[in-house]
């Protein structure tokens, strides 16, 4: 467990760098994270859908979008009114570290279509909240750390948190991980 929070606070330390930067990711998810000696990780955009790699299965072409999106991992705001800002990454955050938390073995609500993804988030823009549904909590996942990525998942952008919040908390659960991985 304590490996897993940190891989997630280094995504959430790469993000608050790019956040500061007033740099935008869009395409946040674990297949755009690079992990190394020490579990250090990298933040980077590998092409996804335009590579046409494993990954192109990620992407699906949604109206009134010119290019295929990552609707597993997107935030409604970004899929519904094409508004990309540091709170949508936040979404994608979230999304990620369900993804870290599962191993990677598994793809964000599996058991949905990429057609009922969609409708799914529309129903956040909609504000039918109540019938909208989340990634359930991994079985390895604290329950802190699935109220985090709630959190993350607010449907009103404002009250989701800040990379640097985010990482604080992180951190904060990390203490003794990190004096072991620095030696």
């Amino acid at each position: 467990y304590g490996s897993l929070i940190y891989i997630c606070s280094q995504i959430a330390s790469g993000m608050k760098y790019l956040e500061e930067e007033s740099i935008i990711h869009a395409d946040l998810a674990a297949r755009n994270c690079i992990v190394g000696k020490k579990l250090k990780v990298k933040i980077s955009d590998l092409g996804g859908w335009r590579s046409g790699g494993c990954y192109s299965s990620d992407y699906i072409q949604v109206v009134n979008h010119p290019d295929p999106l990552p609707v597993r991992w997107i935030a409604w705001e970004a899929l519904v009114l094409n508004r990309y800002t540091s709170k949508s990454d936040v979404w994608s955050l979230a999304t990620t570290f369900w993804e870290v938390m599962n191993l990677g073995r598994q793809r964000p609500l599996a058991n949905m279509s990429d057609q009922q993804i969609v409708e799914n988030l529309q129903l956040y823009a909609d504000g039918g909240v109540r019938g909208f549904l989340l990634p359930p909590k991994p079985k390895s996942c604290p329950r802190e750390m699935y109220d985090l990525m709630r959190e993350c998942w607010n449907a009103d952008v404002a009250l989701r948190p800040s990379f640097k919040e985010i990482h604080m908390f992180l951190m904060g659960k990390n203490q003794g991980r990190l004096e072991c991985m620095n030696e």
